[in-house]
């Protein structure tokens, strides 16, 4: 079988000898071909490519921004013909690692790759849904406004040598808190159900769009927004109405302790969800699967159930079901 391994030597939870034993774990199992990133993008051309060459298996050790680049890779050509891409499998590699978590994926890179391997190798694979934001496919989440700021500024603290940790996500909150108009609800939000039904709400300070729960990972502790979101359903939004000081005061408790902050009552939050349409009366800064990507006045996302074959543990808690 023919494989292409894909690494970003970058990676912030890997090192040398992570990466060295993953690869020597690979070697012994397929006809492998191994591509380390040079800069951002770069995982998307390389697995394009691969998707070309008809490989069996693209596996990428990497964090959430790096698999994303490698799903957009694999399905860039599905709308020239391309029907079956090949079967992507996950080497946990950033700080986060929220789709390695939901397809049952353990953290420690050595011991994932021999999980992956083992379970590919015994047809442990499922198909599960994708959201489109506009053209850019994405498995975790997206967000607008303060959500797409909070990554700006944990991306900024760690650059500044902070850790990922609960602290520095709690930092950043509070940092683009401090930077955003928290008061002027600019964001009009209509989206259509599964089943079919009309939903709308506007005056959205800030939107999370979730393909799986949880939202976001701090080590081990779960950041959540919907707990209901699924890669088997449609799209879930968070929308929040403002961010005076009580709410951040309560979104910072419920985060840290492990509860979802769709319960507040300054949230609003639709379920399994076909189509989302957000227009805003200013730019609001985007994040896809945790990478920022820019801002826009008028964006829309789509659910696409199926998308895509993974790797995933039978006892994964977001596995869809054969």
């Amino acid at each position: 079988m023919r494989a292409v391994l894909i690494i970003n030597p970058k990676a912030t939870s890997t090192s040398a000898s992570a990466r060295k034993a993953v690869l020597a774990t690979f070697e012994r199992t397929f006809d492998l071909k191994v591509k380390q990133t040079k800069s951002r993008g770069h995982a998307i051309t390389v697995a394009q490519r691969a998707a070309g060459d008809g490989v069996d298996l693209v596996a990428v050790v990497g964090g959430d921004g790096t698999i994303n680049e490698v799903i957009n890779g694999l399905l860039h050509d599905r709308s020239s013909g391309q029907t079956q891409a090949p079967v992507l499998a996950i080497i946990p590699g950033g700080h986060a690692n929220v789709l390695a978590y939901a397809l049952g994926i353990v953290r420690d890179p050595a011991k994932a790759a021999t999980q992956v391997t083992d379970l590919f190798l015994n047809g442990h694979t499922q198909s599960i849904g994708l959201g489109l934001a506009n053209n850019r496919w994405f498995a975790i989440n997206a967000g607008l406004g303060i959500d797409a700021e909070i990554v700006s500024a944990v991306e900024d603290l760690r650059r500044r040598g902070l850790s990922a940790s609960p602290a520095t996500y709690i930092a950043g909150f509070m940092k683009s808190w401090a930077a955003t108009d928290r008061w002027s609800g600019p964001m009009t939000i209509d989206g259509t159900g599964t089943d079919q039904e009309p939903q709308h709400v506007e005056g959205i300070v800030s939107t999370i769009i979730q393909n799986t729960a949880p939202w976001s990972m701090a080590g081990d502790l779960r950041l959540d927004g919907s707990q209901h979101a699924s890669l088997n359903k449609g799209l879930d939004v968070v929308a929040l109405q403002q961010l005076s000081t009580p709410t951040m005061v309560r979104i910072a408790g419920t985060l840290l302790t492990g509860k979802s902050i769709a319960d507040l009552p300054e949230t609003t939050v639709f379920t399994d969800l076909n189509s989302i349409h957000i227009t805003a009366q200013r730019p609001m800064p985007v994040q896809i699967d945790g990478d920022l990507s820019g801002s826009t006045t008028d964006i829309r996302f789509e659910s696409v159930p199926r998308a895509l074959t993974v790797v995933a543990s039978p006892q994964a808690p977001q596995t869809p079901p054969m």
